[in-house]
């Protein structure tokens, strides 16, 4: 127990109380986002995310003098080699007076118990806006691992590229490749070390399900932008179906074309394919150790989502 909060497994018969922490403290941290309007009139979804973490004995809640005034949820697997817990954005809420002190007390004991699991990598996403769960994430040694950002699109964004942009076709497919596994490279170097190559099938396969926008300096392919439109909700990266996505295989510049305004130019486009297809916002995720990324993406996104990560040095494991 911290702080006279209790922690226990949450029973089904608390599903519609959790919901309505989520709900408000959503409302709290996210009114502002395009994202608000598009999740807070319609939170099947989220009930029954909630509900089926109770049921399978995966959320546990936080009680102060026996009322409900916090969740948290988990979800155990290998995430990038390594066994990870997850608490989603959807899966965590506390009322919102004391939030340091519930969300403490909760972290204290599912942490525990992740860890005599020998689960060492611990990530919880919240609200961006949500300053003093950060502050208590962080003092607890957690710290950003990737922000989620949303932007709705009234108007055609103006670029001052000059450089030819296109949607990739089959006979971009080898080129694509190329560009891709670049990509690659960049990303496995300081201080991201991720690395994710695509053989030609893949790339043709990415050309065939998204729509992949490439700059290119006399027909040569300088940089691509991944764009694909959702197909379904989605409340682990809390989105809905219709909005457009830029995701895999993500986004890149050659180094030698950066700062020339094509990622500018690629916006524009994305705005003007969203006005013309009435999409109702856009969504991206990037790493937070990005150092590029950091810097592009909130030009024109707002980071509304953060999910933040902490790692348990593997020591411990030898005196559980």
């Amino acid at each position: 127990m911290y702080n006279n909060i209790d922690i226990q497994t949450l029973s089904p018969n608390y599903t519609d109380k959790a919901l309505e922490l989520w709900s408000k403290q959503f409302t709290c941290f996210c009114s502002e986002s395009v994202i608000h309007a598009c999740l807070i009139n319609d939170l099947k979804n989220i009930e029954n995310y909630i509900y089926k973490k109770i049921e399978i004995g995966q959320a546990y809640g936080a009680f102060k003098g026996g009322i409900l005034v916090g969740f948290i949820t988990s979800n155990v697997f290998n995430f990038h080699g390594a066994p990870s817990s997850i608490c989603h954005f959807c899966g965590n809420a506390a009322d919102l007076s004391d939030r340091t002190s519930i969300y403490l007390a909760m972290y204290k004991e599912v942490s525990k118990l992740w860890v005599e699991k020998g689960v060492l990598s611990h990530y919880i996403g919240i609200a961006t806006k949500d300053a003093e769960v950060k502050n208590a994430l962080f003092q607890l040694g957690f710290g950003a691992y990737g922000p989620y950002g949303y932007a709705h699109f009234d108007k055609v964004l103006p670029h001052k590229s000059e450089y030819e942009i296109s949607v990739a076709a089959a006979n971009d497919t080898a080129g694509l490749q190329e560009m891709i596994n670049e990509s690659v490279d960049y990303l496995a170097n300081s201080p991201l070390y991720l690395k994710d190559a695509l053989s030609i099938d893949e790339a043709a396969r990415a050309i065939n399900e998204n729509r992949i926008l490439l700059a290119k300096d006399k027909g040569e392919i300088v940089g691509f932008m991944t764009t694909s439109i959702a197909d379904s909700d989605n409340i682990y990266a809390m989105y809905t179906k219709g909005c457009l996505l830029t995701g895999a295989p993500g986004t890149y510049i050659k180094e030698a074309y950066r700062n020339k305004g094509i990622g500018s130019h690629f916006i524009s486009e994305v705005s003007r394919f969203c006005i013309q297809n009435n999409i109702p916002y856009a969504h991206v995720a990037w790493e937070s150790a990005n150092i590029y990324g950091n810097r592009f993406w909130p030009k024109y996104f707002t980071p509304t989502l953060l999910g933040m990560k902490r790692v348990i040095s593997p020591d411990i494991i030898d005196r559980c």
